[in-house]
Formats: C-alpha cells, sequence, structure tokens
C-alpha cells in the first residue's frame, strides 16, 4: 500500500519516473528479500502450529533450520540491496542506463536465484535419489 501511495504521490507532481528508477534500483532486490524472509518466518509458525506426526519441539526445529536456510540465502540479495541503495540510488538523474541495467539485471538474478537454481537443485538431488533406490 505505501509504495502505491508513494507512487501516486509523486507521479501526481511529475517524478513517477524517477520514482520508479530509485525504487527498482534496489527495491527488486529488497522486496523480494522481504518476500521471501517472511516465507521463512511462515514455515517457522506453520512448523509449530502443525507439527503433523511428530513431537512440536522436534516439528519446530525443523522449521527453525528450513527458515535460517532461507534468512542466510537472504544474506547476499540484501547485502547488494543495500550497495544499490546507498551508492546507486543517489545517482537516478546522471545514470538512467545504469539504473536501468541494475534493474534488469536484478530481475535476471531473482529469477535465477529463486526459481530456476532451486528447480535445477531439486532436480539433481531427485536423479540422485532415483538413481539409488
Amino acid at each position: 500500500i505505501m509504495l502505491g501511495v508513494f507512487d501516486q504521490f509523486f507521479a501526481a507532481r511529475g517524478f513517477g519516473v524517477a520514482f520508479w528508477l530509485v525504487v527498482f534500483v534496489h527495491g527488486t532486490l529488497e522486496i523480494t528479500g522481504m518476500i521471501m524472509a517472511s516465507a521463512a518466518g511462515i514455515i517457522l509458525g506453520k512448523s509449530f502450529l502443525f507439527p503433523g506426526t511428530i513431537k512440536r519441539i522436534e516439528a519446530f526445529k525443523q522449521g527453525a533450520k528450513d527458515g535460517v536456510k532461507i534468512m542466510i540465502g537472504l544474506l547476499p540479495v540484501f547485502a547488494l540491496a543495500a550497495f544499490f541503495e546507498g551508492f546507486i540510488t543517489r545517482l537516478y538523474n546522471d545514470i538512467s542506463i545504469l539504473t536501468t541495467l541494475i534493474f534488469g539485471l536484478s530481475v535476471i538474478f531473482v529469477v535465477w536465484y529463486f526459481i530456476i537454481y532451486p528447480i535445477r537443485l531439486g532436480r539433481k538431488q531427485f536423479s540422485h535419489t532415483k538413481a539409488e533406490g
């Protein structure tokens, strides 16, 4: 909601494109990271509330392990977003080609890191377990 409010605020004053260049440079990684971090919290809560057939504490421990794995995987995403926010975002007027390039590369990175790479790992793991069985 806040992103939409700020979009309207800046667009009404003629700064819509500049606003989105500023947001997309670091926001592509940052917002994706926040969504994935929220998923880690949901995994933790789900493991506690719905332990299944194992003890609640064991399910919670497993959920915590899974959540921590996600958070560790997000460290480079947040570090890169922080770098872009600190050093690149303020240059949106000077180098719009650079900001557009960073946005495009960020989208490619997000798709690869959160969609393509996990699918490949899953297939590789599945083929190893299938070959063993």
